[in-house]
């Protein structure tokens, strides 16, 4: 019987280190924002060079990239959400160079996380999608 309370206890301690973990987490998780919300809020943007190696390839690709963006406007981080693989990392460079008015939240600015979007072509210039 001393057994079973003390799993129970060792699991009730665990589920509760676990939730609060996980609500700490989630109050720090910085705001989503669309592409609309993120052109809107850019001041700099940089549109990727397609890369030359590809350009043989003729290869065409909408490229995602979701910035995350410091309470200051900068890219402190992305992470590639889809596209071609040939040519994320073009598109990856180009937003980290870009900079935003910080996102606002009652007042202050928070971070947030912007969602880019890419039109890679060989023939064209390489500019954020409208």
């Amino acid at each position: 019987m001393k057994l079973r309370s003390l799993e129970n206890t060792v699991l009730l301690t665990c589920f509760c280190l676990t939730s609060s973990v996980a609500a700490l987490y989630a109050a720090d998780e910085p705001e989503r924002f669309g592409y609309p919300e993120a052109l809107a809020a850019a001041v700099r943007q940089v549109a990727p060079i397609y890369p030359e190696k590809v350009r043989r390839l003729a290869i065409e690709s909408n490229v995602a990239i979701d910035a995350y963006v410091n309470t200051e406007g900068s890219v402190y981080s992305t992470i590639i959400v889809w596209g071609d693989p040939k040519l994320v990392d073009a598109a990856e460079n180009a937003a980290k160079q870009w900079k935003f008015k910080p996102f606002m939240e009652n007042g202050h600015p928070i971070r947030g996380i912007a969602r880019l979007m890419f039109q890679m072509k060989p023939q064209s210039s390489n500019t954020a999608s409208r």
